[in-house]
């Protein structure tokens, strides 16, 4: 496990400061937007979705990237008009209510928790390609933090039934460690004079 995440950071990172740093705004825009794409249809495959609805939310799932990077800011109605969409297309699949709510929920879910979120990152990058080296390296080290800390101390189960290895020892570890690698990339970065503000951007 250790040798395997060395292997795929020292293939990644080179390719995230480029795509970051390097590359213009559009290119990490359609970056941003295939991840949303293909992690969106890989959360729609895990809960069983039909495939039809796969595909199609999937590619949808590019809209708000790409409204973000145009800087048209319809974030509501968008998710509303979805869920209408959702609505409507379940109705006429099934007649009957039961579980309505149940079929349509990874969708919506889905749609939000993964695209929609992501619009941040290109947000972010309109703000200085750091602020996304910055996010990226934290959430890498928060989790290199859960696993080494957690590995060698963890005892205590954080939640069983939804990840069996995860442990309180590693969760403290990623919360300091997320802590610690924003205060140490703030000085390296001089993302803001506040340092308040980067530890609580390194908490959350």
């Amino acid at each position: 496990m250790h040798k395997t995440r060395l292997i795929i950071a020292a293939i990644l990172l080179p390719i995230l400061y480029l795509v970051i740093k390097i590359l213009p705004l559009s290119i990490f825009t359609l970056f941003i937007a295939f991840i949303a794409i293909a992690a969106l249809f890989e959360f729609l495959s895990m809960y069983k979705v039909k495939p039809i609805f796969c595909y199609v939310f999937s590619l949808a799932g590019a809209i708000p990237i790409i409204l973000s990077y145009l800087n048209i800011n319809i974030g509501i109605s968008l998710i509303t008009s979805i869920f209408m969409l959702v609505t409507i297309v379940r109705l006429f699949i099934k007649k009957d209510t039961k579980n309505a709510l149940l079929d349509v929920s990874p969708l919506l879910i889905g749609f939000f928790y993964i695209p929609v979120l992501l619009t941040y990152f290109v947000k972010l990058r309109v703000m200085g390609s750091n602020w996304v080296i910055f996010l990226c390296l934290v959430v890498w080290g928060a989790d290199s933090f859960a696993y080494y800390i957690g590995k060698g101390y963890g005892k205590k189960r954080l939640y069983e039934s939804v990840s069996p290895k995860k442990t309180m020892a590693g969760a403290y570890g990623a919360f300091g460690g997320a802590i610690l690698i924003s205060y140490l990339l703030n000085l390296i970065l001089n993302l803001t004079s506040s340092v308040i503000l980067i530890i609580i951007c390194g908490a959350i």
